[in-house]
């Protein structure tokens, strides 16, 4: 990534590096953790994520290699991490998530920023996702991050197509959004 040396880069008090096999428990961990959060969400269909089972060492292993696993530290610690995918020329985030203890502290802002800056480094057309459409700390918190809904129009073939898997694993695409944040778009990444 832009201005930084092989150990990562420091966002705020954040400092983003790439994974390396030894984080993988502890990305474990995060997601667990992370997950948690959607207990307090009253739709069965969102809370059930609560008990989905974290990314095995199997799928963490080959992002970790190809360096689209992106950890990021306070004070040393690994407090939460995002995996990148690239979908139709895109950036895509598999997953960001923050440990339920680290949430609020813009540990998520310099993930996002890493993922823009990760995109752009490799001459992507901007980052995408999938998420809820009605959970406060997705739709809502990515629109503020610079991310904009994707109609039916701008979602490309690839997202559709995961959009289809994510119904398969029993992800109600009525409750979700794809959304896209354009390149050079800081979004709000940038501010605390």
């Amino acid at each position: 990534m832009r201005g930084q040396d092989e150990q990562g880069s420091i966002v705020g008090m954040t400092r983003i590096r790439p994974a390396v096999p030894q984080d993988v428990g502890v990305v474990r961990a995060v997601a667990s953790s992370a997950g948690e959060r959607f207990r307090e969400v009253a739709d069965r269909r969102v809370s059930r994520c609560a008990d989905d089972a974290p990314p095995t060492v199997d799928e963490l292993s080959a992002p970790i290699g190809e360096g689209r696993l992106l950890v990021a530290e306070d004070e040393s610690k690994v407090v939460g991490f995002v995996l990148i995918t690239v979908i139709d020329g895109r950036a895509h985030i598999d997953e960001v998530s923050v440990d339920g203890d680290a949430q609020g502290r813009g540990h998520g802002l310099a993930l996002l920023a890493a993922t823009q800056e990760w995109s752009e480094d490799r001459g992507l057309d901007g980052v995408t996702l999938t998420t809820f459409s009605d959970v406060p700390w997705n739709r809502p918190y990515y629109e503020r991050r610079g991310f904009v809904v994707l109609d039916e129009a701008g979602t490309t073939p690839g997202l559709r197509r995961l959009i289809a898997h994510e119904a398969s694993i029993g992800l109600d695409p009525e409750l979700r959004v794809a959304m896209h944040r354009p390149r050079g778009s800081s979004g709000g990444v940038d501010a605390g």
